[in-house]
């Protein structure tokens, strides 16, 4: 301490030295300050180079969790965000999962759902048997037993037994069934206008009628109004004074009268609907005013009039057995095909006389030798034309046209020999020997 005291005591506060250190101090302080504002303008510079990455899209901004900030290049970003992305993804789908599996537990445990249209439910544990009923994809009900390849099932009004092979059990069932609850209506008289618009002044479009299940597209539908889902896509309004709304899971449909089926094909998965549960999907209308259709081309070839097999008006034609046509499932298909489009919303009666026109037509020869010649015959069936009709070949006709085609080609002929068809507002019946109407259609031979 002494020695320092004498140190300042000579060299610092020694008056001969005064002017040199102020000098000295004065020039250090400037040194410092300019020190700090090189480093001050280093960090603004690189605060900004950031700014001006993170506005370009190449720098983001990350916040760790403990508030501290850092930057990080998007790319890398991106995979953080994306990894966060399927994490949550995952979390959410094992969460339905788990949902989907405890419904499945205490709801389904003992439940079944049909994985398939047309599904038939037999008396007995056997293709033999008679059938009691008959579901559609979706439709569920309880299990009673399981043996051999059947199910004893339970579902509505039906009891039966179904294949194995056709049905689903468990958290597959509870998915199907909940895939398939919809809503249904039924008009509660015939002859009700289906609309193409929730609009009393809408252009009238169809016509349905009581004996015939629509479903209901619940999204657009109103409390006045119920939009009916027609064939092959289209969909159409019916007030809902007349209509009568029914919601819930699927369940089997009864048989009404059913028959014995010696001409069953075992190799279609044994799939064959019953005239009660052949409804189509179509509308209806809030009021009895005339449908008007598009005039159909189906119609004879320009020849002499033939003498019919059937006598008299259309009082005499009945429902009669035809001898079974064997076809295969394309050609059958291709039937259907021409159905929807022409008749997709008329009832299963009014289908299946359109079939037996394309069978009875077939075994004339006058329109060729296969249901390709008679299908695609010239001048004949419009429908062909149709943008929709080549998905129906490729895809799938609509069900109960299917099933319509399968029970003519079995031998239910409702409509004898008749050839042709048109709209009834088309027809003057006076002109015809034979015929007869079936909703909105007129059946005659030339």
């Amino acid at each position: 301490m002494r020695n320092m005291h004498l140190f300042l005591t000579k060299n610092v506060f020694n008056s001969r030295y005064i002017v040199r250190n102020i000098l000295a101090l004065t020039i250090l302080t400037v040194v410092i300050a300019l020190g700090g504002g090189i480093v001050m303008i280093a960090g603004n510079g690189s605060s900004k180079d950031s700014a001006g990455q993170i506005a370009s899209g190449n720098v983001e901004e990350v916040v760790a969790l403990d508030g501290s900030v850092t930057y990080m290049e998007a790319s890398g970003t991106n995979l953080i965000r994306a990894d966060l992305e399927a994490q949550m993804t995952a979390g959410k789908e094992a969460k339905e999962k788990e949902i989907v599996a405890a419904a499945a537990a205490s709801e389904f445990a003992d439940k079944f759902a049909a994985n398939r249209d047309d599904v038939n439910v037999r008396a007995e544990a056997s293709t033999d048997a008679d059938l009691v009923g008959h579901m559609n994809i979706g439709a569920c009900g309880d299990v009673v037993a399981q043996a051999d390849g059947w199910v004893q099932i339970t579902s509505g009004d039906v009891q039966g037994y179904v294949k194995e092979d056709y049905v689903a059990f468990g958290e597959d069932a509870y998915a199907l069934a909940k895939q398939y609850y919809s809503a249904t209506a039924v008009a509660k008289e015939d002859g009700i206008n289906l609309r193409a618009a929730a609009d009393q002044n809408a252009q009238v479009v169809g016509a349905v009628y009581e004996n015939v299940t629509y479903t209901v597209d619940t999204d657009n539908s109103t409390d006045a109004w119920v939009c009916l889902e027609v064939s092959a896509g289209s969909k159409g309004y019916a007030s809902a004074d007349y209509m009568e709304v029914t919601e819930g899971y699927r369940v089997a449909e009864p048989v009404a009268g059913a028959r014995a089926e010696t001409t069953e094909d075992k190799t279609t998965a044994e799939t064959t609907t019953t005239e009660a549960q052949k409804k189509t999907e179509g509308s209806v209308k809030e009021d009895k005013k005339s449908t008007t259709q598009t005039p159909s081309t189906t119609q004879a070839p320009s020849t002499t009039q033939a003498a019919t097999q059937a006598s008299g008006n259309e009082s005499s034609i009945g429902t009669t057995s035809r001898t079974p046509v064997s076809l295969s499932d394309a050609d059958i298909n291709l039937m259907a095909a021409v159905m929807t489009l022409e008749c997709g919303n008329e009832s299963y009666e009014g289908q299946l006389a359109v079939a037996n026109v394309i069978l009875n037509r077939l075994q004339s020869g006058s329109w060729g030798s296969t249901i390709s010649d008679v299908v695609y015959a010239r001048n004949q069936f419009s429908v062909v034309s149709d943008s929709r009709f080549a998905g129906l070949v490729a895809n799938g006709a609509q069900a109960s046209c299917i099933q319509a085609a399968r029970d003519a080609c079995a031998g239910t002929n409702n409509i004898g020999n008749l050839t042709a068809f048109r709209p009834a507002w088309n027809v003057d019946t006076s002109t015809l020997s034979t015929y007869k109407q079936i909703g909105n259609h007129v059946f005659f031979r030339y």
